[in-house]
Parts: C-alpha cells; sequence; structure tokens
C-alpha cells in the first residue's frame, strides 16, 4: 500500500490549484463505486489534513477503505501520517500505518524517507540548474526477522 505517494504529487499540484476542498472521481465507471477526498487547509494555505473513502462493490459486499492523512511543516520538513482502515466485505478492519518525512533545500524536495509502508526506504532527489528533477534513487530498507 502507498497511501502517502500519491498526496505528494497532490501537494505539488496544489501549489496551482488552490483551495481544493474535494474530489469525487469514479476510476471505473462504475455507478455504485464512489471515491471522495476532502482537504483541509492551515490558515497559511498549506494542507494540512486529506481524507480519502473509497466503497467499492461486488458479489462479495462493500469494500471501504478510510484514509486520513496529516501534514505538518517546518523550516526544512514536510511530514506526513497515514492512517487507513480497509474492511472487506463482513470481514473485520484491517488498520494501517505509514509515515513520509520530505527533506527541502531552497524549497526543493531532495530526500523522501517512507517508513511502515511495506516499501520502506529513502528517496534521494537531485535536480539541474533550472531545479529541473535530473536524479532520483531509492534505497530500500530491509528488516531482518
Amino acid at each position: 500500500m502507498m497511501l502517502i505517494a500519491s498526496s505528494a504529487s497532490l501537494m505539488a499540484q496544489t501549489a496551482r490549484i488552490s483551495k481544493i476542498v474535494g474530489i469525487s472521481p469514479n476510476s471505473d465507471g462504475l455507478a455504485a463505486d464512489s471515491a471522495v477526498q476532502q482537504f483541509t487547509y492551515s490558515a497559511d494555505g498549506k494542507i494540512s489534513k486529506v481524507e480519502t473513502r473509497v466503497v467499492e462493490h461486488d458479489s462479495d459486499g462493500d469494500y471501504i477503505t478510510s484514509t486520513t492523512i496529516s501534514f505538518s511543516y517546518s523550516a526544512n520538513l514536510i511530514t506526513g501520517e497515514a492512517k487507513a482502515i480497509e474492511s472487506e466485505g463482513n470481514g473485520l478492519p484491517h488498520t494501517s500505518a505509514e509515515s513520509i518525512t520530505y527533506t527541502l533545500d531552497n524549497g526543493l524536495i531532495i530526500k523522501e524517507t517512507v517508513s511502515g509502508s511495506g516499501e520502506d526506504g529513502t528517496y534521494f532527489y537531485t535536480y539541474d540548474n533550472d531545479n529541473r528533477l535530473k536524479t532520483l534513487l531509492f534505497l530500500i530498507s530491509l528488516v531482518s526477522l
């Protein structure tokens, strides 16, 4: 599960599209399925929370995923904490959590650290002289059991 990756691109888009308060996409075209996102902003206009609820229907029942991602900001860091609850049919809900930290240098992300997602690791970003992304290096965190 990669909850925050889409939020990172969402944060970048928010700089261009100001104050989106909700999105109701329907990605598979089935009228019975639904997906809703709601956005909360801090006093200085930054996204502070993204709440998503996806409901899918099939012959086994409803599949519901509710996700809340909270963001905090400091001079050179953006931190995101995601919590998800997934319910499949009539089964017990599954809860997961992950976190991500973006390290900034002159307003550009130079390092991204992900933990709790099953794809834990660190991304390193470099840019050319025009601040265009030049390289992206991903180092996987291996855990021995």
